[in-house]
């Protein structure tokens, strides 16, 4: 998650009383020191005010990890039944979308834990370089479609694809990129590192755009 991003989220979270937020699941969450340290806007924008409310975010990933308490695929309904127990009031998704093998199955999955009246906080890039984690599915959305592909189940309540700075502000920030790049060169016959170097230098000037949306999930 890029920290104009977080930020966009966190805004969003906090415009929102805490009745209607908590518990807040948290889809995709990686590991506490993936938050934490790793990418610590993201606990600065998002986590840190949303416990300064007291209010409850349940982490869920794929893998049981230090910092998940749900581990399993969102499509597995066994999944799905314990999120639902939970009692989950609002549900974030954020770069997740990009990185799954069935788009479709991952929204019904939401409209089912998602409560009536819930609210669906979800980013994914617009314009982002390719970025396997295992994969990635190439899914760019526009908020327009990424409305469309969520279903006429969720409703739009606000949007916008932001600006999120290029790989020259990420190698400002993070000199240790280079060395990375430097290694994926040396890799160059592996054609995944490759694509993956030749895509963020093509970001070197152009910005990163994220959609970045809050959804209200019908009533019924």
């Amino acid at each position: 998650m890029l920290p104009t991003e977080a930020a966009w989220i966190g805004n969003a979270l906090r415009d929102v009383d805490a009745t209607d937020l908590s518990p807040v699941l948290n889809l995709g969450s990686s590991t506490v020191k993936f938050r934490t340290i790793d990418q610590p806007h993201i606990h600065r924008e998002i986590f840190a005010p949303l416990a300064a409310r007291n209010i409850r975010v349940i982490h869920s990933d794929l893998k049981q990890q230090e910092g998940v308490e749900i581990a399993g695929d969102i499509l597995d309904p066994a999944v799905q039944a314990e999120i639902r127990k939970l009692g989950v009031r609002s549900v974030m998704c954020n770069n997740m979308l990009e990185h799954v093998t069935d788009i479709d199955g991952v929204c019904a999955a939401l409209a089912q834990i998602c409560p009536p009246n819930g609210l669906l906080f979800v980013s994914v890039p617009h314009e982002y370089p390719f970025h396997p984690d295992p994969i990635d599915n190439g899914f760019r959305p526009n908020l327009e479609e990424l409305a469309r592909v969520l279903g006429p189940g969720f409703e739009l309540r606000k949007g916008q694809v932001v600006n999120c700075g290029n790989y020259k502000d990420k190698i400002r920030h993070g000199p240790g990129l280079l060395r990375r790049d430097l290694k994926l060169v040396i890799g160059a016959r592996d054609p995944i590192k490759m694509r993956i170097l030749r895509e963020n230098y093509r970001f070197w000037t152009s910005q990163y755009k994220i959609s970045c949306a809050v959804f209200a999930r019908g009533g019924k």
